[in-house]
């Protein structure tokens, strides 16, 4: 029987914009990557996954403080978006691991966000962006990798462009 591992919590993250740490310890949520959806006609209507199409990826990053960490997060050029993050793997026999994980994101903001200031409570801030570039690296090993202007869509070692690129 295979052995079952289990994944566990997150115990640390950081954020890195232009290679600089902006933030620690702070959530985030990765970009949606959604196929577009080709209808065909097939006893009716059906909807088919074309995973060389995408949607647009957006990337909203919480940033607590109006800083410089958050000035450098909406500057209006491109930007490298780098998010870190360590959770414990529970093997079967109940030891743990630390595990590694990175996403890499090649991104435009969007513009600047408002700003709440209250007294009493910590002010955070929400920028947003549209992602041109997205690679996820799970332990050292690449799951994928989506470049929109370099027409690259590999996910788990398969290349879902090379082929199109080929014939173009």
């Amino acid at each position: 029987m295979a052995e079952i591992i289990r994944t566990g919590p997150v115990v640390g993250s950081s954020t890195y914009v232009n290679g600089n740490k902006v933030e620690r310890d702070y959530g985030f949520t990765l970009p949606n990557v959604e196929f577009v959806i080709a209808e065909i006609n097939a006893h009716g209507t059906m909807g088919v996954p074309v995973p060389q199409l995408l949607e647009d990826m957006e990337l909203a990053v919480t940033k607590v403080g109006a800083d410089e960490g958050f000035a450098s997060m909406v500057v209006g050029e491109p930007i490298d978006i780098e998010h870190r993050w360590v959770y414990l793997k529970i093997n079967a026999n109940g030891s743990t691991t630390n595990v590694g994980c990175k996403a890499y994101l090649h991104c435009l903001p969007k513009g600047i966000p408002e700003v709440e200031i209250a007294p009493g409570e910590i002010t955070e801030t929400e920028p947003t962006y549209t992602v041109t570039r997205y690679r996820l690296v799970h332990d050292g090993k690449e799951l994928f990798v989506i470049d929109r202007l370099a027409n690259k869509i590999s996910i788990n070692g398969k290349d879902y462009a090379v082929d199109i690129e080929a014939m173009l």
